[in-house]
C-alpha cells in the first residue's frame, strides 16, 4: 500500500513488513504496529491508516485512514519498481506502548524521522 506525507504526495509504500523507498529499497521495518528505523531504533507507532511519531502525531497516511487530522487529497504516486523480495524481518525490540493519538501532523516529516 502507498504511504503519502501531509502535502498528499506519495512518500514510499509497504510491503511484507517493510516501509519501501520508491526504489524499491526498505527505508524501515513495520512490526506489531511500531515502525522501527533501518538501525532498529523505534521511532514511531503504526495503525489506523496513520504513521504516526512518538508523541501520536501523524506524519503519514496510507488506505482510508481514520480520525487524526484531515488528510490532503492524494496525488498520483510513481509506478513501483519490480524489486527483490526483502529479507526476513529482523528481531526488534519491543515498543514502547503508543500514545494516544492526536489531531496534529507532527513537525518532522516521515524521512526526517526516519533519519533518511
Amino acid at each position: 500500500m502507498d504511504v503519502y506525507d501531509q502535502d498528499g504526495r506519495a512518500v514510499g509504500y509497504i510491503r511484507d513488513g517493510y516501509f519501501l523507498n520508491w526504489n524499491g529499497s526498505p527505508a524501515a521495518y513495520i512490526q506489531n504496529g511500531a515502525i522501527y528505523d533501518l538501525k532498529k531504533r523505534h521511532v514511531g507507532h503504526v495503525g489506523d491508516g496513520w504513521i504516526r511519531d512518538r508523541k501520536g502525531h501523524a506524519v503519514a497516511f496510507f488506505d482510508e485512514p481514520s480520525g487524526g487530522p484531515m488528510p490532503p487529497m492524494k496525488m498520483r504516486p510513481p509506478l513501483k519498481p519490480v524489486a527483490p523480495a526483502p529479507p526476513l524481518s529482523p528481531l526488534l525490540p519491543i515498543p514502547p506502548l503508543a500514545p494516544l493519538p492526536t489531531s496534529q501532523w507532527s513537525p518532522f516529516p516521515l524521512m526526517d524521522l526516519l533519519s533518511l
